[in-house]
């Protein structure tokens, strides 16, 4: 009868230990950044060929983990919260989708040789975490942006930086966040490259 007893309690207090082990370790959700594609606008001005390179990522914010800057000196994961892919590819496929969407380029040579592009987009995003050390928390994100023409000269460069405020330092709003924060990057983006192929196709054109 004592072993009955006792088997009952330990069965009880392994119950209890799952339970609270339960609301120890919650489940992990998973994100990706996307800009509001309503903003995209369909316009002329289409290139022939445009190569995106995968976009380079500090090795700060490589990883899958979102990142969190708590003060000047201190960096966190969130094991707990993390991107679907990996940021790097997940920002490199939307800057694609944008850019033909809108019309800019008849069609992307991703990952390829590229010789015959008329244009290669390259760049490198160096910042991409929450900014948690005060009470008003913000997404930042910044991206520099690089623009050849077939023969590796450099046509354009320009460093992108947005910092926008969160309503609460939790991480949907942080992907919020980023969310509006590559949506004004790439309208800004698409907008100079605009401007610089039309520039470079009419001294073609004059020549």
């Amino acid at each position: 009868m004592k072993n009955y007893k006792l088997m009952i309690l330990l069965i009880v207090l392994f119950a209890s230990n799952c339970i609270s082990l339960k609301k120890e370790f919650p489940e992990k959700k998973f994100y990706i950044i996307e800009p509001d594609k309503t903003k995209i606008v369909k316009r002329a001005n289409k290139i022939d060929k445009l190569k995106i390179n995968k976009l380079k990522i500090s090795p700060f914010f490589e990883g899958k983990e979102l990142v969190y800057r708590k003060n000047d000196v201190n960096y966190e994961t969130d094991f707990y919260n993390e991107f679907l892919i990996y940021p790097a590819s997940n920002i490199t496929e939307q800057v694609i989708t944008w850019l033909i969407s809108s019309g800019f380029a008849k069609y992307s040579i991703n990952r390829a040789a590229g010789l015959d592009s008329t244009y290669i987009l390259d760049g490198n995003i160096n910042l991409l975490y929450g900014d948690f050390k005060s009470e008003k928390p913000k997404a930042i994100l910044e991206i520099e942006f690089y623009l050849f023409d077939h023969s590796s000269n450099v046509l354009f460069k320009k460093l992108y930086h947005t910092e926008t405020e969160l309503e609460k330092k939790e991480p949907a709003y942080l992907i919020k966040g980023w969310n509006l924060g590559l949506t004004k990057i790439i309208l800004n983006l698409e907008d100079d490259l605009r401007k610089v192929t039309l520039k470079k196709e009419a001294i073609k054109e004059s020549l």
